[in-house]
């Protein structure tokens, strides 16, 4: 792949992030290339309403984003590879939560009848868990 034009494919190091015009796209795109041969293709967002299920979905994902800069060429010869080669792969659909957290047990002014349940009062140790 490295004739092909990807930048460090082989050696373990390709890590790039693609990010659209945040004001008009909320999607994303990441290259990961890992040990034995293992590559990571991402592609997240929030509100994500595509389904990945084979090459031409992530084909599809890439070309409807709105990019300042358009995605290196090297992205779609990845891609006409990956697919050449009948590569399989994985997929996993990981949903996160909002990342705003409000901290209720510092809130002022709330109504005396007012309960936070469940994780809206959950405070997890990053380190002990």
């Amino acid at each position: 792949m490295d004739k092909a034009g990807i930048p460090n494919i082989k050696s373990a190091t390709l890590g790039t992030l693609f990010l659209p015009n945040l004001h008009t796209d909320t999607r994303a795109l990441y290259h990961w290339s890992y040990e034995k041969n293992i590559l990571a293709i991402t592609c997240s967002g929030y509100d994500m309403q595509e389904d990945i299920n084979d090459i031409d979905d992530i084909r599809h994902f890439c070309d409807n984003m709105v990019m300042e800069v358009p995605l290196p060429k090297y992205h779609h010869t990845l891609l006409d590879i990956l697919q050449h080669h009948n590569v399989p792969f994985s997929k996993y659909g990981i949903r996160t939560p909002h990342p705003v957290y409000i901290q209720y047990a510092k809130a002022k002014d709330l109504p005396i009848n007012f309960i936070a349940i469940g994780d809206a009062v959950m405070q997890v140790n990053a380190y002990k868990g």
